[in-house]
């Protein structure tokens, strides 16, 4: 269970990296 917990963790903080990198180049490229 504990296993789990970390790893559902770990795919959140990925998500939101990625979330936050595109928003980034998104708002970047606008003009």
């Amino acid at each position: 269970m504990q296993h789990d917990e970390h790893q559902e963790s770990g795919t959140l903080r990925s998500e939101g990296y990625v979330i936050r990198r595109c928003y980034l180049i998104k708002h970047v490229l606008k003009p």
